[in-house]
């Protein structure tokens, strides 16, 4: 079943927290993997499974991410929205209602440091949300510690989200957890949002209440989604496995149109470089920026091509540095070769 029409899903991206886990000046979502600022993930998988349009709810350091996001997505339907106190996930997703007065219809929720979402699971959650109030992803992990334990009805469908420090000793041993991914009715999202209170551990507005309130009513739906994809970044270990995890994606994308990477665990390039095919990329080689590399060419060990193109049939000998050139075809650079910004070999 395709996706709703893009003028009746809106998406609601939460990006406002510092991160203080990350042990840095930077807010967290500002920290780069694969070329790109972690929010800019979450935010391109909503735009491509519809939403339109997609409200990142900002805080700390609110206009670099802003910038940041402009930079890299300036033709995407973004608004942004300021939540000036940090009070919950559901604190955060008030903010943002202003920025989508007049909207009818699906609201997706998505949190800014989940880097290795897809359109696909996206769509899955939207789905399965078809014409009721709420929708949300599950996930089943082994080592469920510090998630909010789905708990079910008698019926089968889920009754709650139990935090977990609100959680019971029983629900403690739950594995299905909660990913942080909601579909929501617009007119069920704003109204019941405002019978979220903060009488929990925490004196947060939990955004998990939505589940309870939802089956005392019309119900919730839960979607079982990969662990991997739910991965939420909350310091550098986890920052630099989503980087791994997410450029394996782009060299089996690539693979998969007869490109050859000799050593896929060796390898780093950022999302949207085009490499043609019959092409031999070496080990260590990075690839970044929009990179465009012909057929038939080879990349030898630990060149570094940024922003670059490269003609059919061109070979690049090892250690070599490119950047923002233009490299034609058959042409041969280096060992240890070096092409400034706006150099050009024909």
């Amino acid at each position: 079943m395709p996706p709703p029409p893009r003028q009746r899903l809106a998406a609601i991206v939460l990006a406002a927290g510092k991160g203080t886990r990350m042990r840095s000046d930077r807010a967290k979502v500002l920290h780069r993997l694969c070329g790109r600022p972690l929010v800019y993930y979450p935010v391109k998988r909503a735009i491509e499974a519809g939403a339109d349009p997609v409200v990142v709810v900002v805080g700390h350091q609110a206009e670099a991410v802003r910038t940041a996001l402009r930079q890299h997505l300036p033709e995407a339907p973004l608004r942004f929205a300021h939540q000036r106190e940090q009070l919950g996930t559901a604190h955060a997703v008030l903010a943002a209602r202003p920025a989508l007065r007049g909207h009818r219809g699906a609201v997706l929720i998505v949190s800014g440091d989940t880097p290795l979402l897809t359109r696909e699971t996206l769509e899955a959650v939207v789905r399965a949300r078809g014409e009721g109030a709420l929708a949300f992803a599950t996930m089943t992990l082994e080592n469920p510690e510090g998630y909010g334990r789905v708990v079910h009805a008698p019926h089968g469908g889920p009754a709650l989200v139990g935090e977990e420090k609100d959680a019971t000793p029983e629900e403690r041993q739950i594995k299905e957890v909660n990913a942080g991914l909601y579909c929501a009715d617009a007119g069920f999202l704003w109204t019941t949002l405002g019978k979220v209170d903060r009488r929990n551990a925490q004196r947060e507005f939990y955004l998990t209440d939505l589940v309870a309130l939802a089956a005392e009513g019309p119900g919730a739906a839960a979607a079982k989604v990969h662990s991997l994809e739910a991965m939420g970044v909350n310091d550098q270990e986890e920052l630099s496995l989503a980087a791994r995890a997410l450029t394996r994606r782009v060299a089996l994308s690539l693979m998969e149109q007869g490109v050859t990477i000799e050593d896929p665990e060796r390898f780093d390039a950022d999302e949207g470089v085009v490499v043609g095919t019959d092409t031999v990329l070496e080990p260590s080689v990075r690839l970044g920026g929009r990179t465009r590399i012909g057929r038939g060419c080879r990349i030898g060990q630990g060149s570094i091509l940024t922003a670059v193109e490269v003609g059919d049939g061109t070979e690049v000998r090892p250690y070599s540095v490119l950047d923002r050139a233009r490299v034609g075809r058959g042409c041969l650079v280096g060992p240890f070769g070096r092409l400034r910004p706006e150099s050009a070999l024909a």
